[in-house]
Protein backbone atom coordinates (compact mmCIF):
# COMPACT_ATOMS: atom_id res chain seq x y z
CA UNK A 1 0.00 0.00 0.00
CA UNK A 2 1.05 3.60 -0.56
CA UNK A 3 2.12 5.80 2.34
CA UNK A 4 -0.63 8.35 1.65
CA UNK A 5 -3.27 5.59 1.75
CA UNK A 6 -1.94 4.31 5.06
CA UNK A 7 -1.92 7.87 6.49
CA UNK A 8 -5.53 8.33 5.34
CA UNK A 9 -6.60 5.13 7.10
CA UNK A 10 -4.78 6.25 10.28
CA UNK A 11 -6.51 9.70 10.17
CA UNK A 12 -9.93 8.11 9.63
CA UNK A 13 -10.45 9.76 6.24
CA UNK A 14 -10.38 6.55 4.23
CA UNK A 15 -12.03 3.16 4.89
CA UNK A 16 -14.09 4.31 7.85
CA UNK A 17 -16.01 1.01 8.11
CA UNK A 18 -12.93 -1.21 8.07
CA UNK A 19 -12.38 -3.44 11.10
CA UNK A 20 -8.99 -3.75 12.76
CA UNK A 21 -7.19 -7.06 12.34
CA UNK A 22 -4.43 -8.22 14.68
CA UNK A 23 -1.48 -9.50 12.55
CA UNK A 24 0.09 -11.27 15.54
CA UNK A 25 -3.00 -13.42 16.18
CA UNK A 26 -3.32 -14.26 12.51
CA UNK A 27 0.35 -15.32 12.40
CA UNK A 28 1.37 -12.78 9.77
CA UNK A 29 3.80 -10.89 12.03
CA UNK A 30 5.54 -11.49 15.34
CA UNK A 31 5.85 -9.01 18.21
CA UNK A 32 9.65 -8.96 17.81
CA UNK A 33 9.31 -8.04 14.13
CA UNK A 34 7.02 -5.13 14.98
CA UNK A 35 9.40 -3.88 17.69
CA UNK A 36 12.40 -4.04 15.35
CA UNK A 37 10.60 -2.04 12.67
CA UNK A 38 9.38 0.45 15.29
CA UNK A 39 12.97 1.23 16.31
CA UNK A 40 14.17 1.55 12.69
CA UNK A 41 11.88 3.57 10.41
CA UNK A 42 13.66 2.46 7.25
CA UNK A 43 13.29 -1.25 8.04
CA UNK A 44 10.29 -2.90 6.28
CA UNK A 45 8.08 -5.46 7.99
CA UNK A 46 8.75 -9.03 6.89
CA UNK A 47 5.60 -11.16 6.74
CA UNK A 48 5.91 -14.78 7.81
CA UNK A 49 5.56 -17.36 5.03
CA UNK A 50 2.77 -19.77 5.83
CA UNK A 51 2.99 -22.34 3.01
CA UNK A 52 0.65 -25.21 3.59
CA UNK A 53 1.75 -28.57 2.22
CA UNK A 54 -1.10 -30.38 0.55
CA UNK A 55 -0.61 -34.13 0.27
CA UNK A 56 -2.31 -35.93 -2.59
CA UNK A 57 -1.66 -39.36 -1.19
CA UNK A 58 -4.88 -40.82 0.04
CA UNK A 59 -4.82 -43.55 2.61
CA UNK A 60 -6.11 -46.79 1.23
CA UNK A 61 -9.13 -47.81 3.23
CA UNK A 62 -9.75 -51.50 3.50
CA UNK A 63 -13.01 -52.38 1.90
CA UNK A 64 -15.35 -54.48 3.98
CA UNK A 65 -16.06 -57.84 2.38
CA UNK A 66 -19.32 -59.50 3.47
CA UNK A 67 -19.18 -63.01 4.91
CA UNK A 68 -21.16 -64.35 1.97
CA UNK A 69 -18.49 -63.20 -0.49
CA UNK A 70 -15.32 -64.04 1.42
CA UNK A 71 -15.19 -67.45 -0.23
CA UNK A 72 -15.12 -65.83 -3.70
CA UNK A 73 -11.41 -64.95 -3.55
CA UNK A 74 -10.10 -68.52 -2.98
CA UNK A 75 -12.58 -69.77 -5.60
CA UNK A 76 -11.28 -67.16 -8.07
CA UNK A 77 -7.68 -68.11 -7.31
CA UNK A 78 -8.50 -71.76 -8.05
CA UNK A 79 -10.16 -70.72 -11.34
CA UNK A 80 -7.09 -68.72 -12.40
CA UNK A 81 -4.75 -71.60 -11.51
CA UNK A 82 -6.75 -74.03 -13.64
CA UNK A 83 -7.53 -71.75 -16.58
CA UNK A 84 -4.31 -69.71 -16.74
CA UNK A 85 -1.57 -71.87 -15.28
CA UNK A 86 1.15 -69.55 -16.68
CA UNK A 87 0.35 -66.88 -14.08
CA UNK A 88 2.68 -66.72 -11.09
CA UNK A 89 1.39 -66.99 -7.55
CA UNK A 90 2.29 -63.36 -6.89
CA UNK A 91 0.27 -62.22 -9.95
CA UNK A 92 -2.79 -64.19 -8.87
CA UNK A 93 -2.49 -62.86 -5.33
CA UNK A 94 -2.30 -59.28 -6.63
CA UNK A 95 -5.28 -59.72 -8.93
CA UNK A 96 -7.58 -61.49 -6.50
CA UNK A 97 -6.47 -59.73 -3.33
CA UNK A 98 -5.26 -62.60 -1.15
CA UNK A 99 -1.86 -63.59 0.17
CA UNK A 100 0.72 -65.39 -1.92
CA UNK A 101 0.91 -68.22 0.65
CA UNK A 102 -2.81 -68.85 0.19
CA UNK A 103 -2.39 -69.10 -3.59
CA UNK A 104 0.57 -71.47 -3.16
CA UNK A 105 -1.41 -73.69 -0.79
CA UNK A 106 -4.34 -73.77 -3.25
CA UNK A 107 -1.97 -74.72 -6.08
CA UNK A 108 -0.43 -77.47 -3.92
CA UNK A 109 -3.90 -78.62 -2.77
CA UNK A 110 -2.93 -78.01 0.85
CA UNK A 111 -5.41 -75.18 1.48
CA UNK A 112 -7.42 -75.76 4.66
CA UNK A 113 -10.77 -75.57 2.82
CA UNK A 114 -9.63 -76.94 -0.55
CA UNK A 115 -12.36 -79.63 -0.78
CA UNK A 116 -15.09 -76.98 -0.59
CA UNK A 117 -13.62 -74.67 -3.26
CA UNK A 118 -15.57 -74.14 -6.48
CA UNK A 119 -13.75 -72.43 -9.39
CA UNK A 120 -15.45 -69.12 -10.25
CA UNK A 121 -14.61 -66.51 -12.87
CA UNK A 122 -13.20 -63.49 -10.97
CA UNK A 123 -14.19 -61.09 -13.77
CA UNK A 124 -17.82 -62.19 -13.41
CA UNK A 125 -17.53 -61.70 -9.64
CA UNK A 126 -16.24 -58.15 -10.29
CA UNK A 127 -12.98 -58.72 -8.38
CA UNK A 128 -11.05 -57.14 -11.25
CA UNK A 129 -11.60 -56.17 -14.88
CA UNK A 130 -10.95 -58.15 -18.04
CA UNK A 131 -8.26 -55.59 -18.98
CA UNK A 132 -6.32 -56.42 -15.81
CA UNK A 133 -6.47 -60.12 -16.65
CA UNK A 134 -5.25 -59.56 -20.23
CA UNK A 135 -2.33 -57.39 -19.02
CA UNK A 136 -1.33 -60.06 -16.49
CA UNK A 137 -1.45 -62.78 -19.18
CA UNK A 138 0.68 -60.68 -21.57
CA UNK A 139 3.21 -60.10 -18.81
CA UNK A 140 3.32 -63.84 -18.08
CA UNK A 141 3.87 -64.64 -21.78
CA UNK A 142 6.75 -62.17 -21.98
CA UNK A 143 8.29 -63.74 -18.88
CA UNK A 144 8.01 -67.25 -20.35
CA UNK A 145 9.64 -66.16 -23.62
CA UNK A 146 12.44 -64.44 -21.73
CA UNK A 147 13.07 -67.52 -19.59
CA UNK A 148 13.06 -69.74 -22.69
CA UNK A 149 15.68 -67.56 -24.40
CA UNK A 150 17.86 -67.58 -21.29
CA UNK A 151 17.54 -71.35 -21.09
CA UNK A 152 18.57 -71.74 -24.73
CA UNK A 153 21.62 -69.55 -24.12
CA UNK A 154 22.67 -71.73 -21.21
CA UNK A 155 22.57 -74.93 -23.33
CA UNK A 156 26.12 -76.19 -23.63
CA UNK A 157 27.39 -76.55 -27.17
CA UNK A 158 29.11 -79.82 -27.98
CA UNK A 159 31.33 -79.13 -30.97
CA UNK A 160 31.10 -81.77 -33.72
CA UNK A 161 34.68 -81.03 -34.77
CA UNK A 162 36.69 -84.20 -35.28
CA UNK A 163 40.32 -84.76 -36.27
CA UNK A 164 39.42 -88.04 -37.97
CA UNK A 165 36.67 -86.70 -40.24
CA UNK A 166 38.18 -86.55 -43.78
CA UNK A 167 35.89 -83.70 -44.91
CA UNK A 168 36.73 -81.52 -41.91
CA UNK A 169 40.43 -82.34 -42.28
CA UNK A 170 40.29 -81.26 -45.92
CA UNK A 171 38.58 -77.98 -44.99
CA UNK A 172 41.19 -77.33 -42.28
CA UNK A 173 44.00 -77.89 -44.80
CA UNK A 174 42.34 -75.46 -47.21
CA UNK A 175 41.92 -72.82 -44.48
CA UNK A 176 45.50 -73.25 -43.26
CA UNK A 177 48.09 -70.65 -44.23
CA UNK A 178 51.84 -70.69 -43.54
CA UNK A 179 51.54 -74.09 -41.84
CA UNK A 180 49.39 -72.77 -38.95
CA UNK A 181 47.12 -75.77 -38.64
CA UNK A 182 46.03 -75.03 -35.06
CA UNK A 183 44.72 -71.62 -36.14
CA UNK A 184 42.80 -73.23 -39.01
CA UNK A 185 41.24 -75.79 -36.65
CA UNK A 186 40.20 -73.04 -34.24
CA UNK A 187 38.57 -71.09 -37.11
CA UNK A 188 36.47 -74.10 -38.10
CA UNK A 189 35.50 -74.78 -34.46
CA UNK A 190 34.49 -71.13 -33.98
CA UNK A 191 32.44 -71.32 -37.20
CA UNK A 192 30.57 -74.37 -35.83
CA UNK A 193 29.91 -72.52 -32.54
CA UNK A 194 28.62 -69.47 -34.44
CA UNK A 195 26.28 -71.67 -36.49
CA UNK A 196 24.89 -73.15 -33.28
CA UNK A 197 24.42 -69.67 -31.82
CA UNK A 198 22.41 -68.67 -34.89
CA UNK A 199 19.93 -71.51 -34.36
CA UNK A 200 21.41 -74.47 -36.24
CA UNK A 201 20.70 -77.50 -34.06
CA UNK A 202 22.57 -80.12 -36.12
CA UNK A 203 25.72 -78.22 -37.08
CA UNK A 204 27.50 -81.17 -38.70
CA UNK A 205 24.51 -81.97 -40.93
CA UNK A 206 24.29 -78.33 -42.01
CA UNK A 207 28.00 -78.31 -42.82
CA UNK A 208 27.76 -81.47 -44.94
CA UNK A 209 24.63 -80.16 -46.70
CA UNK A 210 26.41 -76.91 -47.55
CA UNK A 211 29.34 -78.74 -49.15
CA UNK A 212 26.94 -81.00 -51.05
CA UNK A 213 24.87 -78.07 -52.37
CA UNK A 214 27.99 -76.25 -53.55
CA UNK A 215 29.42 -79.35 -55.29
CA UNK A 216 29.32 -79.07 -59.13
CA UNK A 217 28.52 -82.15 -61.22
CA UNK A 218 29.83 -80.74 -64.50
CA UNK A 219 32.22 -77.99 -65.52
CA UNK A 220 33.37 -76.26 -68.74
CA UNK A 221 36.96 -76.68 -69.96
CA UNK A 222 38.57 -75.04 -73.01
CA UNK A 223 39.74 -77.42 -75.77
CA UNK A 224 41.78 -76.46 -78.85
CA UNK A 225 40.56 -78.42 -81.84
CA UNK A 226 41.46 -77.56 -85.43
CA UNK A 227 42.81 -74.14 -84.57
CA UNK A 228 39.67 -73.13 -82.66
CA UNK A 229 39.06 -73.08 -78.90
CA UNK A 230 35.81 -74.60 -77.71
CA UNK A 231 34.25 -74.52 -74.24
CA UNK A 232 33.58 -78.21 -73.72
CA UNK A 233 31.30 -79.47 -70.89
CA UNK A 234 33.14 -82.14 -68.91
CA UNK A 235 32.09 -84.30 -66.01
CA UNK A 236 33.91 -83.38 -62.80
CA UNK A 237 35.99 -85.97 -60.95
CA UNK A 238 34.47 -86.76 -57.45
CA UNK A 239 37.62 -85.60 -55.65
CA UNK A 240 37.68 -82.38 -57.63
CA UNK A 241 33.95 -81.82 -56.95
CA UNK A 242 34.59 -81.63 -53.22
CA UNK A 243 37.69 -79.51 -53.71
CA UNK A 244 35.81 -76.94 -55.83
CA UNK A 245 32.94 -76.74 -53.31
CA UNK A 246 35.32 -76.12 -50.38
CA UNK A 247 37.35 -73.62 -52.40
CA UNK A 248 34.29 -71.59 -53.37
CA UNK A 249 32.95 -71.50 -49.81
CA UNK A 250 36.30 -70.37 -48.38
CA UNK A 251 36.83 -67.80 -51.17
CA UNK A 252 33.42 -66.28 -50.46
CA UNK A 253 34.16 -66.19 -46.71
CA UNK A 254 37.56 -64.52 -47.22
CA UNK A 255 36.16 -61.92 -49.61
CA UNK A 256 33.85 -60.49 -46.93
CA UNK A 257 34.98 -57.70 -44.60
CA UNK A 258 34.05 -56.27 -41.25
CA UNK A 259 33.73 -59.54 -39.31
CA UNK A 260 36.06 -62.29 -38.08
CA UNK A 261 36.67 -65.02 -40.63
CA UNK A 262 34.90 -67.61 -38.43
CA UNK A 263 31.64 -65.62 -38.54
CA UNK A 264 31.94 -65.07 -42.29
CA UNK A 265 32.60 -68.78 -42.80
CA UNK A 266 29.55 -69.68 -40.67
CA UNK A 267 27.38 -67.30 -42.72
CA UNK A 268 28.57 -68.79 -45.99
CA UNK A 269 28.01 -72.37 -44.78
CA UNK A 270 24.45 -71.54 -43.66
CA UNK A 271 23.73 -69.79 -46.98
CA UNK A 272 25.05 -72.74 -48.99
CA UNK A 273 22.98 -75.17 -46.91
CA UNK A 274 19.87 -73.08 -47.70
CA UNK A 275 20.78 -72.99 -51.43
CA UNK A 276 21.84 -69.37 -51.57
CA UNK A 277 25.06 -67.41 -51.25
CA UNK A 278 28.17 -66.91 -53.39
CA UNK A 279 29.34 -70.55 -53.51
CA UNK A 280 25.94 -71.90 -54.53
CA UNK A 281 25.57 -69.15 -57.15
CA UNK A 282 28.95 -70.06 -58.65
CA UNK A 283 27.90 -73.70 -58.96
CA UNK A 284 24.64 -72.68 -60.66
CA UNK A 285 26.51 -70.41 -63.12
CA UNK A 286 28.84 -73.27 -64.02
CA UNK A 287 25.91 -75.59 -64.71
CA UNK A 288 24.22 -72.94 -66.86
CA UNK A 289 27.41 -72.42 -68.86
CA UNK A 290 27.75 -76.17 -69.40
CA UNK A 291 24.13 -76.37 -70.53
CA UNK A 292 24.69 -73.49 -72.99
CA UNK A 293 27.71 -75.28 -74.53
CA UNK A 294 26.17 -78.76 -74.65
CA UNK A 295 26.55 -78.73 -78.47
CA UNK A 296 30.31 -79.23 -77.98
CA UNK A 297 29.93 -82.11 -75.51
CA UNK A 298 30.99 -84.65 -78.21
CA UNK A 299 34.41 -82.96 -78.33
CA UNK A 300 35.21 -84.17 -74.81
CA UNK A 301 36.63 -87.42 -76.21
CA UNK A 302 39.46 -85.63 -78.02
Amino acid sequence: MHEVEIQGIADGEVAKGIKAYNPIISGQLSREEIELSSKDENRPLVIKSTDIEISNSEKKIKKYVPLSKRQDKPDSALWLIRQHNMLKDSQIAKLVGITKNSVTSIRNKSYWNYNNLNPKDPVALNLFSQKDLVEALEKAERRIKREKKEKEKKVKFNSPFSFTDPLQAKVVNCIMKCGKKTVAQRILQDAFAEMFRRGEKDVLKTFETAVKNATPAIEVRPRRIGGSIYQVPTEVNPKRQQTLAIRWILTAARSGKGQPVAKRLASEIIDAANERGTAFSKKEEMHKMAHANKAFAHLARY
